[in-house]
């Protein structure tokens, strides 16, 4: 729970890297991911012995343009840290390329005492994503998957780890930062062209800082 500088930013960054970090694990994007990282495909087992779930080994993941799940269409996914304008009525070679996944750059709360008397502080932070995917099948399975990451079943445990970009280790992590909540839907009411598969969805998560008292 140190002091950061420039906190916001770095809550963004991490949360970002994070995402990127799962959807290549997750084969819906080609790279490698900035650290090691649970493979989705052996995730978490249970062990009788010892009444808990365990973990696989961590690895970096590397995945190939010839490795992306079909599902996308060969359409490659690309990760942007804005929201695009609105579809409107926009000729099809103008509007956002199919599977653009967008998130914003996180809405801070107010700071609280985590508990009387202590010194530690909570912060809630809000992020949007939206995905301009090229169905709905691959929405909602690309949402699947984090709705999966941010409930610590693949990839990582439930939390997402906060890193001071300011220092001369960016890699080691300062604090994991609490999940709250995650959703995701496609909007009731239609606010794009009936072949536009938009669908989009809320992170919130809770950092803990020290008082400034």
């Amino acid at each position: 729970m140190p002091y950061i500088r420039h906190r916001d930013r770095m809550v963004t960054a991490s949360v970002y890297q994070d995402l990127k970090d799962t959807l290549i694990a997750c084969r819906w994007m080609a790279g490698t991911t900035s650290k090691p990282v649970w493979s989705p495909d052996t995730p978490k087992t249970f062990n009788p012995e010892t009444g808990q779930f365990e973990s696989p080994p961590a690895a970096v993941i590397t995945t190939a343009p010839n490795q992306v799940l079909q599902l996308l269409q060969g359409k490659p996914m690309n990760v942007i840290d804005y929201f695009p304008e609105t579809e409107g009525n926009r000729p099809r070679d103008q509007r956002v390329p199919d599977n653009t996944f967008a998130m914003d750059s996180g809405q801070p709360g107010d700071p609280q005492d985590a508990e009387l008397g202590s010194d530690v502080q909570e912060q809630e932070y809000v992020f949007n994503f939206a995905f301009y995917a090229v169905s709905d099948a691959a929405a909602i399975a690309v949402f699947s998957d984090l709705r999966d990451r941010y409930n610590g079943r693949i990839v990582a445990d439930a939390g997402v780890n906060l890193y001071n970009l300011n220092s001369v280790t960016p890699t080691t992590p300062i604090l994991q930062m609490e999940i709250d909540s995650f959703r995701y839907a496609r909007p009731n009411e239609q606010v794009t062209p009936a072949d536009i598969h938009l669908y989009f969805a809320e992170l919130t998560l809770t950092d803990w800082i020290e008082s400034a008292a």
